[in-house]
């Protein structure tokens, strides 16, 4: 068999291959963009970050003070408060005279109200529902979902 090493397989001159051209920033361009950038940090952290100059000193404002008409209290009506377990019904007294709101009512029908509102105040100050101990104050339907209407 003959060698076929020394056997041309391209015909005609070799093709000349461009190379592709660049598209990007160059590494010079990279190189002082970075070094820009550190120029302006530099800076910023050296002369940037001075503390504002100091605010003179306001001068001291004599006070004054100013008779403003006073008003006296009206006197309340003098209570004898009974023991903790007998106070429902000065409540539901007191009550009835700020409002006649038919909630405050049902709210007025249940026992020990004032020891019920002490527990109520601390379960929201600790974050807890005070929900068990408000129930007649619920509401009597179930609440219903209707579509947003545009």
């Amino acid at each position: 068999m003959a060698d076929f090493d020394d056997l041309s397989l391209v015909s005609g001159p070799e093709p000349q291959i461009e190379p592709p051209a660049r598209t990007g920033p160059s590494l010079v361009t990279i190189s002082i963009a970075a070094v820009v950038c550190l120029t302006a940090a530099a800076l910023y952290y050296f002369y940037g970050r001075q503390k504002p100059a100091p605010q003179p000193a306001k001068p001291a404002v004599a006070q004054t003070t100013v008779d403003l008409p006073r008003r006296t209290a009206e006197p309340g009506e003098a209570i004898d408060l009974p023991p903790l377990d007998q106070t429902d019904a000065i409540v539901r007294t007191l009550v009835q005279k700020l409002s006649s709101h038919p909630v405050a009512a049902a709210y007025l029908t249940t026992n020990g109200i004032i020891r019920n509102m002490t527990v109520v105040v601390t379960n929201i100050a600790d974050g807890e529902t005070p929900s068990k101990h408000l129930r007649p104050l619920r509401p009597s339907g179930a609440f219903t979902v209707q579509p947003k209407r545009a």
